[in-house]
């Protein structure tokens, strides 16, 4: 049961990697986030302006390797799920590294990190695409392959894919 419901909270993600595909490039706004200084270490700014944002160690971001851990995560499900003739046709005319930039900020963004999500919300991103639950699961094994390839922990691995769930 427990397999079912992660399988079947991934394939909302199946969905919102097609939405994302004839979207506009995002924009990024800064460099990547800082991580929270040690004790007596200033924090390091993200560039020009106000001082960055201290990220919470304990939050699911900064677990998953901050901006440059997630992004490895989603190059990697990408890649995984453009490559399987089952799902394949989803992703024929999807801009890989916009996807992969989208998707980077989408988690960044809901596992607590400083990024924004500047997409259409998954709903209305997918409204029409008649995602089958074959797809949903199957895109969900792809996040859990790349999170395991990526040595993401199994902790963290349920709350990304209760997160993506939620999207669907």
């Amino acid at each position: 049961m427990r397999r079912l419901v992660s399988l079947a909270l991934a394939a909302g993600l199946l969905a919102a990697l097609s939405a994302c595909a004839g979207q506009e490039k995002p924009n990024f706004p800064g460099a990547p986030a800082q991580s929270v200084p040690t004790r007596g270490q200033p924090l390091a700014s993200a560039g020009p302006g106000p001082a960055a944002k201290p990220v919470d160690p304990a939050s699911l971001y900064a677990r998953l390797g901050q901006r440059a851990g997630i992004e490895a995560v989603m190059t990697d499900f990408v890649v995984r799920a453009a490559k399987d003739r089952r799902i394949a046709k989803r992703f024929e005319k999807t801009d890989a590294k916009a996807l992969i930039a989208k998707l980077t900020d989408q988690l960044c963004e809901a596992s607590g990190g400083p990024c924004k999500y500047a997409g259409k919300d998954m709903k209305t991103a997918h409204a029409g695409m008649k995602i089958t639950n074959r797809e949903w699961n199957i895109t969900g094994g792809h996040v859990v392959a790349a999170m395991r390839a990526k040595k993401g922990p199994r902790k963290e691995q349920g709350e990304v894919m209760r997160l993506l769930g939620s999207m669907k």
